[in-house]
């Protein structure tokens, strides 16, 4: 799309890395004429939504703690061949971040790296794993039902009568005073 090559050609994540003077031609809907646009105006745009996923990202991964495992982050994808798209996500995560690039001849871009990734697990599947996956259309669908694993509260939820249960026993437990020991006088 003309988009996509507008991000490919001109775009940063970094619109302080960008000029302000240097422009080209968008061509805008309802309008004859192309719309003159600067760098710096597009590179803001591609750098706050690019912020907002990370920030996303960041969210979801210190919420199960991922942020605390050693060897920092790798990004890939097509977006992160753009200039300043790893130093913005190190700004955001606050630690390492790497960008992975395919070793393979002929795909050293990281906009292959997903096709790339899927061509090499599907190689690697037996025919039982291939005909599970066709039917389970993801691994957390199992006879149509989500199974995906649900966060844990940090208390476990009890039912309201295990509860009114223990409570009442302990209510019992504390009202019984222990029976003293019995002195023994000399007879």
């Amino acid at each position: 799309t003309d988009a996509e090559k507008l991000k490919r050609e001109y775009g940063n994540a970094d619109s302080l890395a960008t000029s302000e003077e240097e422009t080209f031609p968008v061509t805008v809907v309802g309008k004859h004429e192309p719309a003159m646009i600067s760098e710096k105006y597009l590179s803001e745009i591609i750098e706050a939504r690019v912020a907002q996923i990370f920030k996303r990202l960041n969210k979801a991964l210190d919420a199960v703690n991922a942020l605390d495992l050693p060897g920092g982050i790798v990004i890939t994808g097509g977006t992160t061949a753009l200039p300043g798209v790893t130093e913005l996500a190190q700004d955001i995560f606050g630690r390492p971040v790497k960008r992975f690039i395919p070793d393979d001849m002929g795909l050293r871009h990281p906009s292959f790296t997903e096709g790339l990734a899927l061509i090499k697990y599907a190689a690697q599947m037996t025919d039982i794993e291939m005909l599970v996956s066709s039917v389970l259309p993801t691994p957390f669908m199992v006879d149509g039902a989500d199974v995906r694993p649900q966060p844990q509260s940090k208390q476990p939820e009890q039912p309201a009568a295990a509860v009114d249960q223990g409570n009442q026993r302990l209510l019992s437990a504390s009202r019984k005073t222990p029976d003293k020991p019995k002195s023994k006088e000399p007879s």
